[in-house]
């Protein structure tokens, strides 16, 4: 019996040196996206997509697919769906280096709410019209066990989570009381408003620690701080251009308005409304009668309609776009009342379902007012005349 043996050639020079110098280039791209931190990455990485991507051979694929798919849509309804691909594909681009920043750490909170984790589809949900919202049948949204359920008992010792849980029953909350175990430096986060941290620092026995008045005076010294950093922000006219941000956040302050509150645009005009750039909040941009947003905000978590036992669930009224993607234009008709909402919109890398801006174009004159259903304090309106 003998034994056959192969040979792979090698690949020709001029296929190697063009390998190399893709590999250069991508790995160039990369230490760039690297250095410039993730945000920034993920808005360069949107821009070549949306400027460089399209002058691309694999544009013409696209554009071929699309129109495939869907011929009942025009070319510009095409294209717009074209150019949310290639603006996501290139910040998926300029995210990956930033990867570790996605991936579960100790001192990262759990999200506050997710996907179903037993799959349970959404049904039964109708508009003000009587008619389904296109969302019945996806995965719904509820309340994590984590990120929103006590967690660990009354000791900790920094190898597991230990939390009071959210604030769920009626009436005021109860105060939280967790004993450390052992000396050190522990941080701790709340789910809900990630960007409020701090730290405890455990020392040994009979070592100095500072009086209830000295930490009554660094409290009142980090009050003075933040109040001068919301004064200062208070004064954001807004985005240029046809914008408006949800917040004007900062590491360190969080503002509960719309930046412009009011705007004025001209009939057929887009307007983008996007997250602060630095926001570990979540918002909604909501169109409809007072009344019905209302309702809907009062409504935005409730208990499982199906085991009041389980984690509460979030309204997907108000999680999901009121629209399927690509969202239409604002109709004052459409759902038999004119509501219209963008779904949540936030920047954590640990909700990939929700995007940080969505853009809502106004076909109709008129002034339509808008609210967060998660803040329902947030109040903007759009005149369009």
């Amino acid at each position: 019996m003998t034994e056959a043996s192969a040979t792979t050639p090698g690949l020709p020079l001029g296929e190697k040196l063009r390998y190399g110098a893709e590999a250069a280039i991508f790995f160039a791209f990369m230490a760039l996206f690297r250095v410039l931190g993730l945000d920034k990455a993920s808005r360069l990485g949107g821009w070549i997509g949306r400027n460089i991507f399209p002058l691309l051979p694999p544009d013409r694929v696209a554009r071929a697919n699309l129109a495939a798919a869907f011929p009942e849509k025009s070319e510009d309804e095409r294209n717009e769906i074209r150019g949310i691909m290639w603006d996501n594909l290139g910040r998926v681009v300029g995210e990956y280096p930033h990867l570790g920043r996605f991936s579960p750490k100790g001192e990262d909170p759990p999200p506050f709410i997710g996907q179903d984790a037993s799959g349970t589809k959404i049904s039964g949900v109708n508009d003000a019209a009587g008619k389904p919202f296109w969302f019945n049948g996806q995965t719904r949204i509820t309340l994590t066990d984590e990120g929103a359920l006590s967690q660990g008992g009354s000791k900790y010792n920094g190898n597991r989570l230990a939390s009071s849980g959210a604030p769920l029953q009626a009436g005021p909350p109860r105060p939280y009381t967790l004993r450390f175990t052992r000396k050190g430096t522990f941080s701790y986060y709340c789910t809900i408003h990630p960007g409020m941290k701090g730290t405890v620092k455990v020392v040994s026995r009979g070592k100095r620690i500072p009086t209830n008045r000295a930490n009554a005076r660094a409290a009142k010294k980090e009050y003075a701080r933040v109040v001068k950093r919301l004064k200062k922000d208070t004064k954001f006219p807004g985005r240029l251009g046809n914008a408006v941000e949800a917040g004007h956040d900062t590491l360190t302050t969080t503002f509960f308005r719309f930046f412009p509150a009011t705007k004025s645009v001209p009939v057929g005009t887009s307007v983008t409304f996007l997250m602060s750039p630095k926001t570990t909040e979540a918002h909604t941009i909501s169109f409809g009668p007072a009344d019905y947003l209302q309702k809907q905000a009062d409504a935005f978590i409730t208990p499982d309609p199906i085991n009041p036992q389980l984690p509460p669930v979030v309204s997907p009224v108000a999680a999901f776009p009121s629209e399927p993607p690509p969202q239409a234009p604002l109709d004052p008709a459409q759902h038999g009342n004119g509501f219209f909402n963008t779904g949540v919109l936030d920047r954590d890398g640990a909700t990939p379902l929700n995007p940080p801006e969505a853009r809502v174009t106004f076909n109709k004159p008129g002034t339509y007012n808008f609210i967060c259903l998660i803040h329902p304090d947030m109040k903007g309106s759009i005149v369009v005349g």
